[in-house]
């Protein structure tokens, strides 16, 4: 099993390098691994802090790692990936070291079977393992927390439940909805613990020792009161897939966990295998991992917002569990149907070959929809000085935008920034009296535009969008201007959640700033790319009759036209 997680670690390296550019949600998470590396790299400490603190929904571990992977690859996708994959690795080594101790005659077999279905569940692989997201990570780190609790079972100390406790909150500072799921799960398992006379000692003081970590680390991070409420707002979501109560919604988890296990066959054998955990005697980890995958499925289940990754969180407890009913079977069989226990366990070996075949064999590449508009994007932001880009959607998203341009040191003029003005607002008045607050004055600036007339969303009509626009560009006006334009017969043209200004806003420049348009690329399946330049000393009224189009000369937004950032 160790060879094949150190084969599978080398060909995810290698895969890694072949899926091109972000998704948007990789692109997320990335950019703010790119910050934290940026304070790293430049020594700003308070900046560091700042970027740490103001991450919400994903927390800020998952980001310092991505930056130490970026100080030793630089910051690179491939960096960003190879967290996911030493992530995916880790979990692989904590599956075989808790299956170990199921069981001190057959922990060999539980952690032959869990270890080696995760490494060959190639729809794990491709979802969390190949992309720089953070369940892969929060995986791995609520792995080493039930880890720490088979060793709190084995030497009840305080100590042990204090450990256990901090690993809880690290998931949860991994990311988020991990932490909320398995910190009441715990929970839950102690009081059941407290029941059975063959349980481990869990009385007061260590419940106390397990809270006390969590409970520190709570506080400071929950000082910022807006930070509540901005939890509460991320975990709540929107409303996606079916309805909780619908048979589509309580079916909609099993479904999705059958496609990540290998097919509903696993899945009901493995659902045996909780099954027993339930009905029988079992050892105390298993308790934990069933009440686990319970509290998981079950908050999920009642959640509005169904998305097929929440599953994932299971997935290796799942594996788990099944290696520990095996290695009950093989326990059984071994002194009455030796023959049978061969035979199963060749079958076993067959099982896991052809998932590995099927792993190894299948190619993994994500198709790039808009490969020039991209390319031609890149290298048209100018490094070092302020750009600023008009128009996003699915295949071009804010965060892939704003990658680029602060792996180029340029400025991303958007506004207004989630937190970043409001808690610079906070900290004004301590300004002038402390010069290091300056540091939080990172540059290149950091700003997003977010204007959107969907009705059903926060309305910002077109006028004022433009007065904020104005306002930006007047007191820091850009080199270069980017605007992507999506066509009306582009299939993203409806999109418009994921569509926002282009040209419209040019008018808005003002008549003492002057840009020409320059360059046009495409279009590219309905996307064309338009290059302005900053033209100095340039009067809007008086060139409208040369050879390049000034911006101030080009009509306002159509009414009603809708612009907004995801």
């Amino acid at each position: 099993m160790g060879c094949l997680a150190v084969l599978e670690a080398f060909w995810m390296g290698g895969q890694v390098r072949t899926l091109g550019d972000f998704g948007w949600d990789e692109a997320a998470h990335a950019l703010w691994g790119l910050r934290v590396y940026r304070d790293v790299a430049a020594a700003n400490w308070i900046s560091l802090a700042f970027d740490s603190y103001r991450q919400v929904y994903w927390p800020f571990l998952h980001s310092w790692a991505l930056a130490a992977s970026m100080l030793v690859m630089g910051a690179t996708p491939t960096a960003a990936r190879t967290v996911s994959v030493a992530a995916f690795v880790v979990t692989a080594g904590v599956l075989v070291l808790i299956g170990r101790r199921l069981s001190t005659t057959a922990g060999w077999v539980a952690s032959f079977i869990a270890a080696g279905l995760w490494l060959t569940a190639g729809p794990v692989v491709e979802t969390i393992g190949l992309r720089a997201l953070t369940d892969g990570p929060a995986i791995a780190v609520t792995g080493l927390t039930f880890w720490a609790l088979t060793g709190a079972v084995e030497r009840p100390t305080r100590s042990r439940f204090a450990l256990v406790g901090l690993l809880s909150m690290a998931t949860y500072l991994t990311k988020t909805g991990f932490g909320v799921v398995l910190i009441p799960s715990i929970l839950l398992t102690f009081a059941v613990w407290a029941r059975r006379d063959d349980g481990p000692r869990v009385d007061a003081r260590r419940v106390v020792a397990y809270l006390a970590p969590i409970v520190v680390v709570s506080i400071l991070w929950f000082a910022y009161p807006p930070k509540i409420t901005a939890t509460l707002s991320a975990l709540t979501n929107r409303a996606q897939g079916p309805s909780p109560l619908s048979w589509a919604g309580l079916t909609y988890h099993p479904r999705q966990l059958a496609g990540y296990v290998g097919g509903w066959w696993v899945l009901a054998l493995l659902g045996i295998a909780v099954a027993m955990a339930a009905l029988r005697r079992s050892p105390p980890i298993v308790v934990a991992l069933a009440l686990y995958i319970a509290v998981a499925l079950g908050l999920h289940t009642l959640s509005h917002t169904k998305d097929p990754k929440h599953v994932t969180k299971v997935v290796p407890w799942l594996f788990l569990l099944g290696g520990w009913a095996v290695s009950i079977a093989w326990e059984w069989c071994r002194g009455r149907r030796r023959p049978v226990a061969m035979g199963v366990a060749a079958a076993l070996c067959v099982v896991l070959a052809a998932r590995a075949h099927d792993l190894f064999a299948t190619p993994r590449q994500r198709a790039d929809t808009f490969p020039r508009i991209r390319s031609a994007l890149v290298q048209r932001i100018l490094p070092d000085r302020h750009n600023l880009v008009l128009g996003e959607f699915g295949g071009l998203g804010g965060p892939l935008t704003k990658w680029y341009l602060l792996e180029r040191n340029s400025a991303t003029l958007l506004y207004p920034d989630d937190h970043l003005e409001r808690f610079q607002a906070l900290l004004a008045p301590l300004r002038a009296r402390h010069g290091w607050i300056r540091a939080l004055e990172r540059t290149p600036p950091e700003r997003t535009l977010w204007v959107d007339q969907a009705p059903t969303r926060d309305q910002t009509d077109i006028g004022t969008a433009d007065r904020l626009l104005a306002e930006l560009v007047a007191a820091d006006a850009p080199a270069r201007i980017l605007v992507l334009d999506i066509a009306p017969t582009s299939p993203w043209y409806d999109d418009r959640d994921f569509v926002f200004g282009g040209e419209t806003f040019l008018p808005a420049l003002g008549a003492e700033l002057c840009y020409r348009r320059s360059e046009v690329i495409g279009p590219e399946r309905g996307v064309s790319l338009s290059v302005w330049d900053s033209v100095r000393g340039c009067n809007a009224s008086t060139d409208a009759g040369s050879g390049s189009e000034p911006a101030a000369s080009r009509g306002g937004a159509e009414p009603g036209e809708a612009v907004s950032s995801p």
